[in-house]
């Protein structure tokens, strides 16, 4: 089953990909089925930066068109990637609630509300330990206070964007940290992604990387799904072949796909 659970639109900041691009691409490449998923970062009214505030009213009727236009070629589900930051979580909650989305994942692009693009800011946490454990807590602890989501994404997302050099065990930083997210997820019947954004970083391997993801698996957690993370047309669907067949080889031998906010479960 060739699917594509994270995928960004120019309903996102960041994304130069039009709806329709995306949808003809994915059919391009034999896709079976997509969840686009823009962001939707809420943060405190005092930072003045609405920058990733996705626009619903838009986004659904632009997106259920489409979805009639192309039904009998793709499945196209309505999602969207909500950026957890401290002091908004109800507000993120209330949005979610609000529209009828198929699917919801609940990621971290900052911390303490400070943009992870800034480098000198990544170094003030006691070095590359320091910043991936930083990360790591922020997320589970943002995570306990929000439950309106399926799948937390990108859980080692901090790679992407760290001034340290990558290494290729770094996935043992902070695995005490990552063992208790792992489970609270799977206690609370949530997922995770498999991000294959990372292979198109210089570390070459998914966020997370795949012993996390094996981890997830051996500790009883069941909902996966895989994404590209995609913000350009080269990306959409990037990898996830390759990585779908994988999966078979790390015991993992079956995917999740959402309709209506409810998981379905398909054998590889």
């Amino acid at each position: 089953m060739l699917i594509d659970y994270h995928m960004h639109t120019t309903f996102s900041a960041d994304s130069v990909v039009e709806p329709r691009q995306a949808i003809e691409r994915a059919i391009e490449m034999g896709f079976e089925e997509i969840t686009i998923t823009d962001h939707m970062d809420i943060l405190p009214a005092e930072i003045h930066d609405d920058t990733h505030i996705l626009d619903a009213e838009r986004y659904f009727p632009t997106l259920e068109s489409l979805q009639k236009e192309y039904q009998s070629e793709l499945t196209i589900n309505i999602g969207v990637e909500v950026g957890l930051n401290p002091g908004v979580l109800d507000l993120c909650s209330n949005f979610v609630r609000s529209y009828p989305f198929d699917f919801v994942i609940a990621s971290l692009h900052r911390l303490n509300c400070q943009s992870l693009r800034n480098q000198e800011y990544l170094q003030s946490f006691g070095g590359k330990a320091g910043l991936y454990c930083t990360y790591y807590q922020t997320l589970s602890e943002l995570l306990d206070g929000f439950d309106d989501f399926d799948v937390c994404g990108h859980i080692d997302f901090i790679r992407r964007v760290m001034p340290y050099q990558y290494e290729s065990d770094d996935y043992h930083i902070g695995r005490e940290i990552v063992d208790n997210l792992l489970k609270k997820l799977i206690a609370r019947g949530k997922g995770i992604e498999i991000n294959t954004s990372g292979l198109r970083h210089y570390s070459h391997a998914t966020i997370p990387h795949l012993p996390i993801v094996s981890r997830y698996h051996e500790l009883g957690g069941e909902i996966l799904t895989v994404g590209a993370d995609s913000h350009r047309i080269p990306h959409v669907g990037y990898g996830l072949k390759e990585v779908i067949m994988m999966l078979p080889s790390l015991g993992i031998t079956k995917l999740s796909t959402f309709k209506q906010r409810q998981v379905s479960f398909h054998q590889l």
